[in-house]
Formats: structure tokens, sequence, C-alpha cells
């Protein structure tokens, strides 16, 4: 939830050039949902968001820019990984 900007910013520029950014948020990183630029990066990119997190975090469905099967479990973290050729960890 520190890097917001970051992420953002991150994002935009790998679509701009072309390139598919998939995020997958957990720990304090789901209240990013929360935020008001969320739906804009949203957008931009595919958002997995952690159910073990957003439930901790007092969360609720629905949130705007994502689907309820966008809210998965640590494995889909997992998939995620396997099929990238980077990662970035903030």
């Amino acid at each position: 939830d520190n890097h917001w900007d970051d992420i953002f910013q991150l994002t935009k520029a790998a679509v701009t050039q072309g390139r598919k950014v998939v995020l997958y948020l957990e720990g304090n990183g789901v209240l990013l949902v929360q935020e008001p630029m969320f739906e804009i990066i949203s957008s931009m990119a595919l958002i997995f968001v952690c159910k073990e997190s957003f439930k901790a975090k007092g969360l609720e469905k629905p949130v705007k820019g994502i689907n309820s099967d966008q809210i998965v479990t640590s494995e889909k973290q997992a998939e995620i990984i396997e099929g990238c050729d980077r990662y970035l960890v903030l």
C-alpha cells in the first residue's frame, strides 16, 4: 500500500510499450482497491487480489474495477509467476 504511485507509473510505462501487466495484490497491498485511481489501473492491467488478505483487512465485494473471480487464493500467484518472464515484488 506504500507503493501505489510506483505501481501506477510502472504499469503505465509497460502498457505504453505494449506489454501485458498482471498484478497480484496481497497483505496490505489489497487496500489499494480502495484508492480512487484503482479503476484506472484496473483498465490497464489484469489484477488479482488475495482472498485471504481481502478478508483479513475487512474488505467487501463488489470492488469497482475487478470481478469476483479475480479475488483468488495464493495458488493463483504461483500460476502468475510460472506464466511470466518478469516478476517484481514491492
